[in-house]
């Protein structure tokens, strides 16, 4: 996914490279490779240089802490921008609703419909 087209997906302002591409996004401490950084909280500017971040997505008032010359997203509310932005690399898989065979559970407990209890859940009695 291009810079310019995260711009648009989350209703961000573009600076720099909107053709950059991107593989994904992680927190500005952690970002490696072609990932974008994110960047919401002053607290994690310090990494902003250290990070290499090739880009960023980033809170409109820490804009000043990426580094020149280095492409960004700038965001108004950068964790629903993160959500948003997670969601298209890393949609959601639909499950069929299912009761694992380690779950334990108590007498008189009620599913609802479309309901799945994962593996080795404990699901106390009267539960509804």
């Amino acid at each position: 996914m291009t810079l310019k087209e995260i711009s648009k997906l989350v209703g961000g302002r573009l600076e720099g490279d909107g053709d950059l591409w991107v593989s994904g996004i992680s927190p500005v401490d952690e970002v490696d490779g072609d990932q974008m950084a994110f960047l919401a909280k002053k607290r994690y500017t310090r990494y902003a240089i250290s990070s290499g971040a090739r880009s960023f997505l980033v809170s409109s008032d820490l804009q000043a802490y990426v580094p020149s010359n280095t492409p960004c997203v700038i965001v108004e509310e950068p964790y629903g921008a993160l959500r948003t932005v997670l969601k298209y690399f890393h949609p959601s898989q639909p499950h069929s609703p299912c009761v694992h065979s380690t779950a334990v559970f108590g007498q008189r407990v009620q599913f609802g419909n479309g309901v799945s209890v994962g593996p080795y859940a404990v699901i106390e009695d009267e539960y509804r």
